[in-house]
């Protein structure tokens, strides 16, 4: 965010979007945002919107597994680790999660498999006059 404040100033809009691995929870870091639009949170406010969720994501699962084998301070949960943030003169129209559905399944396996063990966001913006 300073980097990008830096370079930008107070020009036009600003877009922030991707995986994050910003948790709900981790006050500290949503603190220096506080300036930035959520557009998932502002058209969803009632919807939690997890693009991680290993219960839904066969995917994520297992990358949960892995990490609960390996850190065993860490516990399998789903979080909305990808975001899309903006500021400036933009107005918020859509946003929708997808790639929810399976592609397919993992060889010699049940599990599902999925384009990613993220859910991807996609979000329509309005460019308002300056």
């Amino acid at each position: 965010v300073r980097q990008l404040q830096y370079v930008s100033g107070n020009r036009g809009p600003r877009i922030i979007l991707g995986d994050l691995n910003i948790r709900d929870g981790e006050g500290e870091v949503l603190q220096a945002l506080t300036d930035w639009s959520d557009t998932w949170k502002l058209l969803h406010p009632d919807l939690v919107g997890f693009t991680y969720d290993p219960w839904n994501n066969d995917c994520a699962k297992m990358a949960s597994e892995r990490v609960c084998r390996f850190d065993p301070t860490r516990v399998k949960m789903a979080n909305r680790y990808d975001r899309i943030l903006t500021q400036g003169p933009l107005e918020a129209l859509a946003v929708e999660i997808l790639a929810k559905e399976p592609i397919g399944a993992w060889p010699e396996s049940e599990d599902q498999l999925y384009i990613s063990d993220h859910f991807a966001l996609e979000a329509v913006f309005k460019l308002m006059n300056q």
